[in-house]
Formats: C-alpha cells, sequence, structure tokens
C-alpha cells in the first residue's frame, strides 16, 4: 500500500490476525478505549488514508494530555490517592491513544519501506537500496561486519557492536522494530512496577505521605530534564559505535550530566518551597542526597543510550526488573523514617544506585566504556 493510499490491496489472513492480536492487547490493557483505537486503525488502513493520519492522530492525543490534566485542576498534597486517579482518567487514556497511534504509524510505515527496499533490489539485481546507501554511507562503514578491528589512519581503531555483525533479512536483523520491541519491553515492566510500588505504597502510607514522595519523584525527573544539556541526543547522535572517540564522548557526557543535576538540583530546592522540597531541603546531608539522586538517574538515562546503540536490550530491561523488585521487597521494611521519606528513597535510590554501577559495568556488557 502506498502512503497516500491510492493502491488498496485487500487485508491477508496474517493482517487480519495481526489485527486481531492488536486489539486483544489493546482492549486488555485499556477496556472500550483500546477497542475503539484499534476499530479506527482498522477504519483508516481499510479505507486507504495516508499512514500519516495514524502519527498526526497520536501526536495531537499526546498533545491533548496536559490539557485535559490542567482541565481537571492540579489536586493538593493532600488529595493525592488512588481514588483521585480513578476519578481522573481521562489523560491516561489520551495517552495510551497517543502512544498506540504512533508506535503503530512507526511500525507500519518501517514495514512499507523495507518491502519498497526488497522490491527495488530485486528490480536491481541487488542488494536492497537502503542497504546500499549504508554500505555507501560513513556509519554504513562503521556498522559493517568485520572481524577485529580496522585501523584508521594508522590510529586508533574502530570496534563494531556484536549486534551489528548478524545477517540481514527478517524482523531480527531490523534494528528498528527489534529496538522497539525490548523498548516497548522495559516501558511495559517498568509501568507494571511502578503502579505495584504506589498502589502497596497507599496502603502502608498516608495520602498526603505518597502525595509528598511522588512530588519529589516528579521534581527529580523535571531538574533531569531541563539540566540534560541535549546529552541523550547527542550521544544517541555521535556515540553509536565502540570508538575510542566514542567512548570519551560517553566520559564526558557522565561528567557533564553528573555537575549539571547537581547545579540543578541545588537551583530547584533554592526557588522551589513546598511540603515535599522542606522533606530535603532542611539539612545539608539531604539536599546533598536529593542532588545525588538527581545525578544517578541522569546517568542511568545516558548509560541507556549506549546501552540501545551497542543493542545490549536484555541488560537495559534487567535492571529495570531489578530495581522495581528491590523496591516491593524493601516497602514494607520499618526503617525510623517517616512513611513520605521512606517512599521518596525506596523509588529514587535503587534507580541512581544502579545508575552509578551501570558505568563501571559497562565492559561486562559489552557495550563499550566511560574513558
Amino acid at each position: 500500500m502506498s502512503d497516500a493510499g491510492s493502491e488498496r490491496a485487500a487485508p491477508s489472513l496474517r493482517a487480519g490476525g495481526a489485527w486481531l492480536v492488536f486489539a486483544a492487547v489493546a482492549v486488555a490493557l485499556d477496556g472500550a478505549v483500546g477497542g475503539a483505537v484499534a476499530v479506527a486503525v482498522a477504519a483508516i488502513l481499510l479505507a486507504g488514508l495516508p499512514r500519516t493520519v495514524l502519527g498526526g492522530a497520536g501526536v495531537a492525543a499526546l498533545a491533548a494530555v496536559p490539557v485535559a490534566v490542567l482541565a481537571n485542576g492540579l489536586p493538593a498534597d493532600d488529595e493525592v490517592s488512588p481514588e483521585f486517579v480513578v476519578g481522573s482518567l481521562w489523560p491516561h487514556h489520551l495517552m495510551f491513544v497517543g502512544l498506540v497511534l504512533v508506535g503503530t504509524w512507526a511500525v507500519l510505515d518501517t514495514a512499507a519501506r523495507r518491502h519498497a527496499d526488497r522490491e527495488a533490489g530485486r528490480e536491481a539485481g541487488g542488494p536492497p537500496t537502503s542497504a546500499r546507501r549504508q554500505a555507501s554511507s560513513p556509519a554504513g562503514r562503521v556498522g559493517r561486519p568485520r572481524h577485529g578491528r580496522r585501523r584508521r589512519g594508522g590510529g586508533e581503531r574502530e570496534r563494531c557492536w556484536p549486534h551489528d555483525r548478524t545477517g540481514g533479512g527478517g524482523l531480527r536483523s531490523s534494528k528498528v522494530l527489534h529496538g522497539s520491541a525490548w523498548i516497548l519491553v522495559g516501558i511495559a515492566l517498568h509501568s507494571v512496577l511502578g503502579f505495584a510500588f504506589w498502589f502497596l505504597g497507599s496502603k502502608v502510607a498516608s495520602s498526603s505521605s505518597v502525595g509528598r514522595a511522588a512530588a519529589l519523584y516528579t521534581a527529580i525527573q523535571f531538574v533531569n530534564y531541563a539540566s540534560g544539556l541535549g546529552l541523550t541526543v547527542a550521544l544517541a547522535r555521535f556515540a553509536v559505535d565502540g570508538s575510542d572517540e566514542a567512548d570519551a564522548l560517553l566520559g564526558w557526557g557522565i561528567l557533564a550530566t553528573i555537575a549539571s543535576s547537581f547545579v540543578f538540583g541545588s537551583a530547584y530546592l533554592v526557588v522551589a518551597d513546598t511540603p515535599a522540597t522542606r522533606l530535603v531541603s532542611g539539612s545539608a546531608g539531604s539536599w546533598m542526597l536529593f542532588c545525588v539522586y538527581t545525578a544517578g538517574t541522569s546517568v542511568l538515562l545516558v548509560a541507556d543510550v549506549r546501552l540501545m546503540a551497542a543493542g545490549r536490550w536484555g541488560w537495559m530491561v534487567s535492571r529495570i526488573a531489578v530495581a522495581g523488585v528491590v523496591r516491593l521487597a524493601l516497602l514494607p521494611l520499618d526503617v525510623g523514617l517517616t512513611d513520605d521519606r521512606w517512599l521518596y528513597h525506596l523509588m529514587l535510590a535503587p534507580m541512581a544506585v544502579v545508575g552509578f554501577l551501570t558505568v563501571p559495568l559497562l565492559p561486562l556488557m559489552r557495550a563499550g566504556r566511560a574513558s
């Protein structure tokens, strides 16, 4: 099917079966809203509309999320509870619809482009056009399978990642589809474990304590975003191979994100004065720990970029599972802290520890090193 939908073909049994699985998963995740999304996707495709309609609708739904949140009004600390979340599900529905539509568009668009490349390769009597473009580009030469290392101009050597040595063809060889599937698994696992943590936390702590702990967690996510310096994007663009230059850029990126986390974290505590921030701004030790948590989660994001570039998806998903299970295991313990402080430490300490530990373990994971 062309992107403009000018050439329509009857859906195959394989496509129909895939849609049934897609619809079943959507209904299981979001009930009637999920079913409506599945029907809308089928209607758009059967009508021969451009696939970009899916992506545009998804982006519009995601853009409407903050509007829906503000329309309901921001809750006070003592109003944050499971009951409040259940009573304001429209932002969650919109987020689900947006992610499903954008994800569906990305998968269909990638599959169509791969099919077009294969057809063009058959007509030309050579490899697919994407393979020819990759082989002729600098990035393609870096990722080209080779034995050992290739010396560049008598200087340093380049390394190609293990997953770059796999053969072409099929779903497994597609880095986009293969990586997207792993990322979805990681997001789903993080969501399930996070939901379980906050749900069980609401059973052992008051709603106000849960609200303050959640506010601190959100504050650190905001500080990470504000102090990111675009490092995750830069590393994903310029440090995706195993060369010494990429390792050096990773090392400097880690140092930069740690420094910016301390600066912006401290600035946030100076500016923000809320019941939540008063939990961590009353002493130098708690102030420093807030900045350490901010730096650790920032390092974790940077390390994840390297793991994704190296195709070490299993390690990335495993660290999500480890951090989530540790939180749940420690939740019932009584360590002499107030409930809000204990939930705050439980939510952030495992992420920060895993972030700092991932960096020296990168060579073990065959994902380069920070030099």
